[in-house]
């Protein structure tokens, strides 16, 4: 017997989930807007946290640095995207947080190339410029991390 391709809407799994992306100049509030989600976590690549902290000194969330560690030292630059993905990852399998938002999509575009360009240079067309093939991988990983974060069934906030 055959399986039909056609379901029924009583079968529809919902996806509690959805994704938005904030944009506006700095300091226009893009990140105060994301701290009135549900226990948001916020991967904070732009360490631009105080100003949606002071405005609302009791809501209760989350964070990670994703340019400086734990000791507050420099992250280097190629390994960015690494700790940026462990993170994501790590709010994803959370049952406390509800919201995941990475602020900003800007300094996101920054990681994910210079991961790409940590080949050394003589392996590379151009030091500091993506090729063609590089540009396509790039935009693959993007379409990787959106797709992977609307799959965790968390609210999604991209701010840019």
């Amino acid at each position: 017997m055959s399986t039909s391709l056609i379901q029924s809407s009583a079968n529809y799994k919902n996806n509690q989930s959805f994704a938005v992306l904030l944009m506006g100049p700095p300091k226009a509030g893009k990140t105060c807007c994301a701290m009135q989600f549900p226990t948001p976590f916020f991967a904070d690549c732009d360490n631009n946290l105080l100003s949606a902290k002071a405005m609302f000194p009791n809501k209760e969330f989350y964070y990670c640095t994703i340019n400086k560690d734990e000791q507050n030292k420099e992250v280097p630059k190629a390994k960015r995207w690494d700790r940026l993905v462990k993170v994501l990852n790590e709010a994803m399998a959370s049952d406390v947080i509800k919201t995941i938002v990475v602020d900003s999509l800007t300094y996101v575009n920054e990681y994910i190339k210079d991961s790409l360009l940590a080949l050394p240079a003589a392996q590379r067309a151009e030091p500091f410029m993506l090729s063609r093939a590089e540009y396509i991988k790039f935009y693959n990983v993007l379409v990787e991390l959106v797709t992977t974060l609307r799959s965790s069934n968390k609210i999604i906030i991209f701010t840019s």
